[in-house]
């Protein structure tokens, strides 16, 4: 509102919040439940895709294990050095602005070989 000689005017103005959306990330494999020797080669894959950025690779992605920590970036890596135990797979895409986006987690257990 603008006062002008004692009346009021108004004045419209249009103002734009650009607002970054939170990426989406996917575990493709390995499958929920999947059980490995100890020592065995795992190999993951997983994508995201951003509405801003479009898909993301390499280091947006950032795959964690519930025990060892992080295991791997981008959207496919193998490992042999997960611990023995029941493992937590979480894989979380970050997009330029940094915002995140994590996949629904998968468990994977690795036995121990004999």
């Amino acid at each position: 509102l603008v006062v002008n000689d004692g009346r009021l005017n108004s004045i419209a103005d249009t103002v734009s919040i650009a607002v970054n959306m939170p990426p989406t990330a996917t575990i493709t494999s390995p499958a929920d439940g999947a059980e490995f020797m100890e020592g065995a080669t795992i190999i993951f894959t997983g994508s995201a895709t951003d509405p801003e950025d479009g898909d993301l690779t390499g280091d947006a992605l950032v795959w964690t294990s519930s025990i060892d920590g992080e295991i791997g970036r981008g959207t496919s890596f193998t490992t042999r050095t997960l611990s023995f135990e029941t493992h937590i797979i979480t894989l979380t895409a970050t997009d330029s602005h940094g915002a995140t986006g994590t996949a629904t987690t998968i468990t994977i257990y690795i036995s121990r070989a004999y």
